[in-house]
């Protein structure tokens, strides 16, 4: 795979945010041509904005209070002016575009108000994402490990599953199957769960594969599916980055940073390059095509490093965010540091 530099050609800094970036996420592929540039970003500090990646302008956003805005989850439809956000206040709030608008108004919110259990999460909302082709659905997980389907039209939740026995995270669907059937989640229990939505409705279970990592004590925080569906990367708390085949059930590479924790990861468009950030503020490029044994990353980018008054690396450096949007043109990262970066230039493989 050729070696590359990625060039940053977006930078949004403390001017725009006003706390950690936790929630990132890009418009799916799915969105209308308008649409499909946009990059929605959510902060400790209440505030979530809507940006034009390709342009750089801020399009929308709106300001949370109180126990909403230390915001976890965030994502965009692809066809309507909506945004989903979530966080440490358990609820998941829905909020539209008024034509001629620049500022989002709450149309909905739900959670679990101790009178009805079943509606929302019994923990912070940690990952949400609309259904890539059902535009009136979205799938949210929480820290009490639930996954959760929801229907925004019915105002409701249409179904709880359950697999995970810790905080589940990152929803990730594989971007060449455009049926949005099935995807995958990760969780601190160390597990990577595959769903498909397929079975029956009212089914108790619709777990169909579990992946687990070799190290018991790995928490596993993000996941990205294999462009094509075949495979699924996930990695977390450990200095692992596993990568699963689908169709053997099996672990088939191991990509290792030490003493690292893995903070994000995300194929390419091709699947070939397998990025990967860290708590160090560093972006990695695996050839996921190379031989897995004692493998040397493609390239070690230094994004979001901050170095402290001895030259190590700061708290804030940590990244907390590593997307490819959709069609592969841009990635972006985030970090403690009230950062978003969007990087280009990345060179296809060989």
């Amino acid at each position: 795979m050729k070696k590359c530099s990625p060039t940053k050609i977006r930078h949004y800094d403390k001017s725009v945010f006003a706390g950690k970036v936790i929630a990132v996420g890009w418009a799916p592929e799915s969105s209308d041509e308008k649409l499909n540039n946009r990059l929605i970003c959510g902060d400790q500090g209440g505030h979530v904005m809507i940006m034009d990646a390709k342009k750089g302008c801020r399009m929308a956003g709106y300001n949370l209070s109180g126990p909403s805005k230390f915001v976890q989850a965030v994502s965009l439809h692809g066809k309507k002016n909506m945004a989903l956000s979530g966080g440490m206040d358990n609820t998941i709030s829905l909020f539209d575009l008024p034509d001629e608008a620049t500022f989002f108004k709450c149309g909905k919110q739900w959670s679990n108000d101790g009178s009805s259990p079943d509606t929302g999460h019994d923990g912070m909302v940690s990952s949400l994402c609309f259904h890539p082709t059902k535009d009136e659905e979205f799938i949210s997980t929480g820290g009490d490990g639930e996954v959760k389907l929801w229907n925004v039209k019915e105002s409701k939740c249409l179904a709880t599953y359950f697999m995970h026995g810790a905080e589940c995270h990152s929803i990730t669907f594989p971007k060449d199957v455009p049926s949005g059937q099935v995807f995958g989640t990760a969780s601190n229990d160390g597990m990577v769960a595959i769903w498909d939505l397929r079975t029956d409705l009212k089914a108790a279970n619709k777990c169909v594969m579990t992946l687990h990592s070799s190290e018991p004590t790995d928490k596993l925080s993000c996941a990205d599916f294999f462009p094509n569906g075949n495979a699924i990367a996930s990695g977390g708390q450990g200095q692992t980055t596993y990568m699963w085949d689908l169709r053997a059930v099996k672990q088939v590479a191991a990509f290792r940073r030490n003493n690292m924790k893995v903070t994000g990861c995300s194929f390419s468009k091709s699947g070939r390059a397998l990025f990967v950030t860290h708590e160090d503020g560093h972006l990695i490029c695996w050839d996921t095509f190379g031989p897995q044994d004692n493998q040397k990353y493609a390239f070690k980018f230094d994004a979001h490093k901050v170095p402290d008054p001895k030259g190590n690396p700061d708290p804030l450096s940590q990244i907390t965010f590593c997307g490819l949007k959709p069609d592969g043109e841009f990635l972006a990262t985030a970090s403690f540091n009230s950062e978003v970066k969007v990087w280009g230039g990345l060179a296809p493989p060989a």
